[in-house]
């Protein structure tokens, strides 16, 4: 038996790890073989914001959980934790699977957005995919200083566009017709994700410096 988690102290909704992992792979499983399921019928996810946001809002909760049992694995041994590696490489590639699924869900809710809406939603999902870039290269040598050189400079470029984007967003919602069109909701989730862009812009600039220097 895998015992309960002392790191969880106070959050009585959390059971042992076992009962938490197996939770969250079946969860994982279930969730990939709808998306799957869509794939195979040639078919895409709904283009329903409202479901959009209830499946988002239930793998924030998922989140929680997954993101508790991997801090756990980098702090102790997995034979420690009793959670097989080759399981646990399975959780992970399956998080990974479904969050790539929920942002390929949110472009196209933003794409299809009517007029400008479309535009800005086009810009903010190529805006999120380059922030949340994994760009540590696998190897520190002249060939990835290149590739890092070249990522600085399509950063720049790309985000010198931020605040005519944001201009354009506010404009379209406080004069377009077209806003009519568009959840609320949605529109909500627009603009805060406008607003934190930039900062999250900005943290990867420096983090690309630093892997520059590094090399």
């Amino acid at each position: 038996m895998i015992p309960s988690l002392s790191l969880f102290q106070g959050s009585d909704r959390f059971g042992t790890i076992e009962a938490q992992f197996q939770e969250l792979r079946a969860w994982l499983t279930t969730k990939i073989g709808w998306f799957d399921q869509l794939h195979l019928s040639k078919g895409q996810a709904p283009m329903d914001y409202n479901e959009y946001t209830r499946f988002r809002n239930e793998t924030a909760a998922k989140r929680e959980v997954y993101e508790r049992l991997r801090q756990l694995q980098d702090q102790t041994s997995r034979n420690a934790v009793g959670i097989d590696p080759a399981a646990w490489d399975e959780i992970d590639t399956n998080w990974q699977k479904v969050e790539a699924q929920l942002r390929h869900w949110q472009w196209l809710l933003d794409t299809a957005l009517p007029g400008e809406f479309g535009q800005v939603g086009e810009w903010l999902n190529q805006g999120e995919a380059l922030v949340f870039a994994d760009d540590v290269p696998p190897q520190l040598n002249e060939e990835a200083a290149a590739v890092l050189n070249q990522k600085i400079e399509d950063h720049k470029a790309f985000f010198s566009d931020l605040n005519s984007v944001q201009k354009q967003f506010a404009d379209a919602v406080a004069h377009s017709p077209l806003v009519n069109q568009v959840p609320k909701v949605q529109l909500e989730s627009m603009a805060r994700r406008l607003k934190d862009i930039g900062p999250r812009s900005d943290i990867r600039a420096v983090r690309l410096k630093y892997l520059e220097h590094k090399v």
